[in-house]
């Protein structure tokens, strides 16, 4: 009974002034237009007085057809941002009479206040959350007598070497995991570097947000693990950084483990129908302090919207109203956000892993996040292709990422 009066005051209190006025948003996104169609038609059983106009942009455009619209004057009220791409100085954060830090604590996992809350001001809210995870092919392991996947980075190394596979010139055949090289080859090659900087407890950034800090003692150490996996001396030496993307080689059984994101696992079903995937929690440093590293999307309203009172509506409806938020995942198959929902999620057979992963995922300040995935990318070639040693590219990294902090 609490609860229900709870949600009944809560859902009352998030909506605008009840007024039966027309109301016309326009919204941009790179979501499918079919997904987004059922969760508009969803949001106008609550608001039949609102029309909401959805424009898919693709991926490869959006920015920059966003940025010159709102420059001109004429970008929409409501638009898609990612978790480390948050441009607040265009965006209006919601009003605390419509929705607060305390809400977003309380129906969020900890990496959305970190994302989307900088400095306690509600400035998106995600529709839902993906993290990375352990994707593994199982026939591999099957047929190589492993049982279950590795927890620790401690197992998957001693794993990885195991079941990769070497030419007579002592090149890879085939990989263990995808781990080690660069974006060129890893799509997430800086994610997965980033995630071992965080369970290693690395400071990424110092506290006044001013400067990058990450090439501390317990960033090196983690740098230094990561690109071992590429260096043809090395023990756990398992990737080639000349050779094919990690998906591709997944998908032709010539990679056996890959670090990945859900989003990805339909590519790897597009490229190979046949395979049979499997999904674990990514590897920890520490199991009893597990941390994993998300990668979302969510809505934010423009500040130049004349009706921000409804499009914040919208934002906060779709986000957290149980009904509006099974309605997307549903029709778009992502891995939820709202905690309710990972609840009923964490044993589902094909999301549950990413879903438990956003409760332990965690993030830091991106000032630029394409221009830092570069850079650490960088970062990771310069010491595999031998340009220079570790310590000396991760400390050009963390001035290089400074300088984008700083603006200098």
């Amino acid at each position: 009974m609490v609860l229900i009066i709870f949600g009944v005051i809560y859902f009352v209190g998030l909506r605008p002034s009840a007024n039966s006025s027309p109301a016309n948003l326009t919204m941009w996104g790179t979501e499918s237009p079919d997904v987004m169609d059922i969760l508009i038609r969803a949001y106008s059983k609550i608001h039949s007085n609102v029309r909401v106009e959805y424009t898919r942009v693709s991926e490869s455009e959006y920015s920059v057809k966003l940025l010159n619209a709102l420059a001109s004057g004429h970008g929409p009220d409501l638009f898609f941002v990612r978790s480390h791409e948050l441009p607040t100085s265009l965006i209006v954060p919601a009003p605390e009479t419509q929705f607060t830090l305390s809400q977003v604590q309380t129906l969020f996992p900890k990496v959305v206040e970190q994302d989307f809350a900088p400095g306690g001001m509600v400035y998106a809210l995600p529709l839902y959350i993906d993290t990375l995870a352990l994707i593994y092919n199982k026939t591999i392991f099957d047929r190589s007598g492993v049982v279950s996947p590795p927890k620790t980075w401690g197992e998957f190394e001693n794993l990885s070497a195991n079941l990769r596979v070497l030419d007579d010139q002592g090149r890879v055949k085939k990989a263990g995991a995808a781990i080690g090289g660069s974006s060129r080859t890893i799509g997430d090659a800086s994610d997965i570097l980033e995630l071992l900087m965080l369970q290693n407890g690395t400071k990424m950034i110092d506290d006044a947000l001013r400067g990058a800090a990450f090439s501390s003692p317990q960033g090196q150490t983690s740098f230094d693990y990561y690109v071992r996996f590429a260096d043809p001396a090395d023990e756990n030496y398992t990737w080639d950084d000349s050779g094919p993307n990690s998906l591709d080689s997944f998908a032709a059984g010539n990679t056996v483990m890959l670090i990945d994101y859900a989003s990805h696992i339909k590519d790897l079903r597009n490229k190979n129908p046949y395979l049979d995937i499997g999904v674990a929690p990514v590897p920890q440093v520490d199991i009893e302090n597990s941390v994993s590293f998300a990668e979302y999307g969510g809505l934010a309203v423009s500040k130049q919207s004349p009706q921000v009172a409804w499009a914040w509506d919208f934002v906060i409806q779709s986000s957290t109203n149980p009904d509006l938020v099974k309605a997307y995942l549903d029709a778009s198959g992502r891995p939820p956000a709202l905690r309710s929902a990972i609840g009923i999620k964490v044993n589902d057979p094909n999301l549950g892993v990413f879903a438990r992963g956003a409760l332990i995922a965690r993030s830091w300040y991106y000032a630029d996040h394409p221009k830092i995935q570069n850079i650490l990318s960088q970062a990771i070639q310069k010491v595999i292709t031998g340009g220079t040693d570790s310590k000396t590219a991760l400390r050009d990294a963390e001035r290089a990422v400074t300088q984008i902090i700083t603006g200098r």
